[in-house]
């Protein structure tokens, strides 16, 4: 199941970028569009091409829209945007964008929607852009419209430049009709006013006469109220926050970070600007600037090259006004001297001379003209060029010395268009505007240019028509992305109908079960889509090339190929290459010899093909032909498609070849786990039973083929069942292992006997779980040895117990009276006398030494698991408290790491502790005082506690000797002790399932080191 459902989807999302692993790991199922599996060919075609595309495109399926789009959507939907309807995916633009999208699905007809603001997300922005939307209806097979599919074009630097140009020619036209500098100023701030947009905010301070200080005279934005900017400013030392001063005697701009300013006014999308440019007001001819500009940045734009040349013509233009309308008001002085000056250097006469006015209006439209990325053009109404942008030097080639003097006509239009050239012109004469319309025009190397064309007619002061404006812009781009939706469309018409065939086959592969069949349905969905009129497939059986099944061709013919070697045939060389052969003209073909040939001709085969079968683990399993009646080849769609025909013939042959292969397989195993003492079951990738042997049967005395749950609560003992049943569950929900130890009902001797079940997943290729194998061993035997060995040590452990405790009575007494009698009679004795009573009192001390040690080997295993981990250090202490008196009298030192806290008992961790420090005392050098340090490390899931000393060490041969009961490397009248210490700490240890070992040299010192498990 898991593995048909990947299948089905790396079939269209294969090798498809970021958005195709999205696509594929996403749960459609709780989409309106259902499973990917299911999904209708005409959205699985639809989705590959989109995926392969590098424009940026997205499919909006079903009544909802449900959205997916490609790589190159990316940065405008995001990753999050994926199988939500498009209304919600672009709901900031719905309003604007839905009732296109609504009309392709309704009438079918494809639709198209410019300009569209966008804001993307930038993570500290909100970005301005603008886009193009095309829309192309997706049909399914019965023509009905299901989906659209949408070309998503990026205009932004188009619409922005045209918005730039714009706010430029606004100040240029208002600039042009003011007469004072007051008005000038006046006029650039409204238009600055009008086009916030671009230019949320701007600051105009004018020079005084001697450059020492400036002045604000115009202010443009929406600031708040209580923002006052400075009116009065020195131009000779800068005052926060504009770099007034600097910019002025600079000459340069400069960037201000504005983004901690109070009171300023917000830009694009209500987002607060970020940044300002503080420019030079400069009027050109090497003056010195007149002002300066403080002019805010919107935010929705990067602030790259382009950007900053807008701002740098901006400040340009002002300028030009500025010192215009000064030389204006200068010569209105002079020509009046009785009306005296003019009362402030920005109200003055309002004359301009007349040679001035050309000169201003020059400076500005140039300025205009040539920042415009539209070609502009001039010409007399005769067509012949009178000037040329850097705009039209860039689309058509010519330079303005190659251009201007001659005509528009022979310069740029193609001969089939001169009568469009000349209906331009008489309209133009009338007065007429030529709005935009689509035409074509000759670049200078030959090329034809899509272009977009206005024509507005000049006229003189006199109102006469002089000549005309030409406002051309490059369109090939959009054209061209109109061809290719054009083409698109075309494409998935006939790989939709070519996708139908092919899924209609797949689900006939799917669901039928007769093999020759099924290969001949192959075979007709190659003659219905790639045009072929014959063909058959060939198996490879020993070394021979045989036809499993044919089409379109006679008898005579299959005879003669019914069998044949691999060399002598075009399939047979298919086959040995491992790639596909084309012969276009079988006649003139060298492959063939004369009987084959002449067999081919006169069943009409004049032309084949031959693609190898190769199944997806690299195995060849024998050809796919078809034939043509005429001398061709098939083109690469025809060729593509003949590959998913033979993958589907060869995952067809290998899966035949697989189900006879696991019918085989299943017989061998049925009869091996028939013959196994075990019980062996099977179950589903959900856990469900489908399988035991005979064994489980004969146990259980159930009939064949009965799994159901109420035939397991009869088995299992009813306090295994509830534990059994969540482990099951458990395992089968993760896909892990399962163990469990569970009671069946013997129906022979009519008991409750033990088994312990294991259940291994069996995944497929592509990592799921499809089976679970199990067996179920009968340990009952071992738990009644396991019960028995668990009595008797509990009674060996009573019995050390009651040992240790009534031999304590009598040691006791013993040492009792031989001290009494060393104290009253010691006087009387002799000295061998005395020598005895020592004896016996030494021996009952190291009796009592040894029962102590006897009885707490025997109680390490009596507690309880730990609820909390010990405090390692505090237990630590304990232990040096109790041997301080021999610290003291060895004069050992004791250091420690920091150390963890461990999951055992503090009591048992005492005992570890007091018996390592005090052996590591008890066995120190003759030569040096004991050095003992405790440390810890984390290794492979367990804390590893070491407790290293400078003793006398042992050799390596003792190392495990030493661990055992009673084992004791030196003699008593040497270093005393019961040689129970070691094998204390190492029942403790396995007692936490750690272990316990020592590294050592004699003479060196020893290291012994314990785990604790985590």
């Amino acid at each position: 199941m898991i593995t048909g459902q990947n299948k089905a989807r790396s079939d269209f999302l294969s090798g498809a970028g970021e958005m195709g692993a999205r696509i594929r790991a996403c749960d459609w199922s709780r989409t309106p569009l259902g499973p990917a599996e299911q999904w209708p060919p005409e959205l699985k075609t639809s989705v590959s091409l989109m995926l392969a595309s590098p424009h940026p495109m997205w499919i909006g399926s079903g009544p909802e829209m449900t959205l997916l789009y490609n790589d190159a959507c990316l940065p405008v939907l995001g990753a999050a945007a994926l199988a939500k309807p498009a209304a919600e995916a672009w709901a900031g633009i719905w309003d604007v964008c839905g009732p296109p999208a609504g009309k392709v699905l309704d009438s079918g007809e494809a639709a198209t929607l410019d300009g569209v603001r966008l804001l993307l997300d930038r993570g500290a922005y909100q970005e301005e852009a603008f886009y193009s939307f095309s829309y192309s209806p997706i049909r399914g097979d019965s023509g009905q419209v299901c989906g659209l599919l949408c070309l998503a074009t990026d205009v932004t630097p188009k619409l922005v430049n045209a918005r730039r140009l714009a706010t430029l020619s606004e100040l240029a036209s208002r600039c042009l009709a003011e007469k004072t500098v007051a008005g000038a100023c006046a006029a650039a701030a409204q238009a600055l006013r009008n086009n916030a947009g671009e230019v949320p905010f701007a600051l105009l301070y004018l020079a005084g006469a001697e450059g020492r200080e400036a002045r604000l005279v115009q202010a443009a934005g929406d600031f708040a109220p209580d923002f006052a900017p400075v009116s009065q400013v020195s131009l000779e030392e800068d005052s926060p926050p504009w770099p007034l001063a600097a910019v002025y005697r600079s000459a340069q701009r400069r960037i201000v970070d504005a983004s901690g300013m109070e009171g300023l006014p917000r830009g694009a999308a209500g987002q607060p600007v970020r940044e300002a440019v503080v420019l030079p007001v400069i009027s050109g001819g090497g003056r010195p600037p007149c002002g300066v500009l403080v002019a805010g940045v919107n935010p929705g734009r990067p602030l790259d090259a382009d950007h900053l040349a807008f701002f740098d013509l901006l400040a340009a233009q002002v300028g030009a006004a500025v010192h215009s309308a000064r030389a204006g008001e200068q010569e209105q002085c002079r020509a009046a001297p009785e009306a005296g000056p003019p009362q402030s250097p920005s109200l003055g006469a309002e004359g301009v001379s007349k040679h001035q006015q050309p000169e201003r209006a020059s400076l500005l439209l140039g300025a205009i003209v040539d920042s415009s990325h539209d070609a502009i053009i001039s010409k007399d109404l005769n067509g012949v060029v009178t000037s040329w942008n850097k705009s039209a030097e860039r689309l058509f080639g010519y330079t303005a010395e190659e251009a201007i003097g001659r005509t528009v006509m022979t310069l740029l239009i193609p001969a089939d268009r001169h009568d469009e050239e000349r209906e331009i012109l008489e309209r133009l004469r009338r007065g007429e505007r030529v709005d935009h319309f689509e035409t074509v025009r000759r670049h200078k190397d030959g090329r034809l240019l899509d272009v977009s064309v206005a024509a507005s007619p000049i006229k003189d002061a006199r109102v006469n028509i002089i000549g005309a404006s030409n406002i051309t812009r490059d369109i090939s781009d959009r054209k061209h992305a109109e061809t290719a939706i054009r083409d698109l469309n075309a494409r998935l018409t006939s790989e939709l109908a070519a996708m139908t065939r092919m899924q209609q086959l797949s689900t006939r592969l799917v669901a039928a079960g007769d093999f020759v069949r099924l290969l001949e349905d192959i075979l007709d969905a190659a003659a219905a889509i790639t045009g072929a009129d014959m063909g058959y497939i060939q198996l490879d059986e020993g070394g021979l090339l045989r036809i499993a099944c044919s089409r379109g061709f006679g008898r005579e013919f299959l005879e003669v190929f019914e069998a044949v070697r691999p060399a002598q045939t075009a399939s047979g060389a298919a086959l040995q290459r491992r790639e596909r052969v084309i012969v276009e003209d079988v006649a003139s073909s060298t492959m063939f010899d004369g009987a084959l040939r002449d067999a081919l001709l006169a069943a009409g085969a004049r032309a084949l093909q031959s693609t190898p079968l190769i199944t997806r683990s690299g195995e060849t399993l024998g050809v796919f032909s078809t034939h043509y009646r005429v001398a061709q080849g098939p083109g690469e769609r025809e060729q593509r498609l003949l590959d998913l025909l033979a993958r589907q013939a060869a995952d067809l042959i290998e899966r035949r070849r697989a189900e006879i292969a696991l019918l085989e397989s299943e017989r061998k195993f049925r009869q091996l786990a028939d013959a196994m003492p075990q019980i062996v079951w099977t179950a589903d990738a959900a856990g469900r039973p489908d399988y035991f042997n005979q064994r489980w049967y004969q146990f259980t005395g159930l009939e064949p083929g009965r799994f159901d749950r109420q035939t397991w609560e009869g088995i299992l003992h009813p306090e295994d069942f509830q534990a059994a049943a969540r482990l099951w569950a458990e395992s089968v929900e993760k896909g892990e292992p399962f163990r469990a130890q569970t009671r069946l009902w013997d129906r022979a001797e009519r008991r409750w006997r033990w088994f312990i079940s294991r259940a291994l997943p069996v995944r497929g290729a592509q990592g799921g779980v499809v089976k679970w194998f199990g067996t179920s061993t009968d340990i009952d035997e071992q738990k009644r040895v396991e019960a028995e060995l668990r009595r008797a040590n509990q009674d060996l452990e009573q019995f050390a117990y009651s040992v240790s405790h009534d031999l304590q009575e009598p040691l006791r007494s013993i040492k009792i009276y031989g001290e009494l009698l060393s104290r009253r009679y010691g006087g009387r004795l002799d000295g061998q006398a005395l020598e005895f009573l020592e004896y016996l009192r030494t021996g009952a001390s190291r009796m009592e030494m040894l029962l102590r040690d006897l009885l707490a080997y025997t109680q390490v295993t009596r507690l309880d698991p730990p609820e909390e981990p010990a405090d390692t250090l505090e237990s630590l202490q304990a232990s040096l408290a109790n041997l301080s008196g021999a610290i003291a009298e060895s004069g050992a030192r004791v250091t420690h790491d920091p150390l963890p806290p461990l999951r055992l008992h503090a009591t048992h961790l005492r005992q570890l502790f007091q018996n390592l420090i005090g052996n590591a005392i008890k066995y120190r050098h003759r030569d040096r005082p004991p050095r003992i340090h405790i440390s810890a490390a984390r290794e492979a899931g367990a804390w590893i506690v070491s407790v290293q000393d400078n003793g006398i060490g042992l050799p390596p041969e003792y190392k495990e000797h030493i661990f055992g009961l009673f084992k004791r490397l030196h003699c008593g009248d040497e270093y005393s002790g019961t040689g129970i210490g070691l094998a204390i700490c190492q029942r403790i240890v396995e007692r936490y399932h750690g272990r316990i070992w020592v590294e050592s040299e004699a003479g060196t010192g020893s290291v012994f080191r314990f785990s604790i498990p985590l």
